[in-house]
């Protein structure tokens, strides 16, 4: 078994509530569940979703206005969206995740059944040709 990157884990379950946190125009904070750094060159952001459950609306855009921010700026980014079917009280092993969507070259495009680390993997070669990981 691999080690688990998670220090605390019950820490790690509570939840963080936004409340009293609603901005202009209704504006809420959302949450990142995942987060690569190539040392400000490139940048991965993902989101767990379970089967089902839609993405919403303004945490669609964030990431779509996130990556484009990056891009606009010359460095690579894109985000994408997994699902799992993991039971509330089990841990969501996020490389196993199945991508359902790809933010990316400004459009969501299908993930075609890859894996998180299938996905991560194959973004990492297609940058690895322009940029230093």
């Amino acid at each position: 078994m691999e080690d688990r990157l998670i220090k605390f884990p019950k820490r790690n379950s509570q939840i963080i509530d936004f409340i009293g946190l609603e901005r202009r125009r209704k504006i809420t904070p959302t949450d990142i569940d995942g987060f690569i750094d190539y040392n400000g060159n490139a940048f991965i952001y993902f989101d767990a979703k379970v089967e089902g459950v839609p993405v919403s609306y303004g945490q669609r855009k964030a990431y779509e206005h996130v990556v484009n921010s990056h891009i606009d700026g010359g460095r690579k980014a894109c985000a994408f969206i997994f699902r799992h079917n993991t039971p509330h009280e089990e841990s969501v092993i996020a490389k196993d995740g199945i991508v359902d969507e790809y933010y990316w070259e400004g459009e969501w495009m299908p993930g075609n059944g890859t894996t998180v680390l299938q996905a991560i993997e194959f973004i990492e070669a297609i940058w690895e040709k322009d940029i230093t990981l």
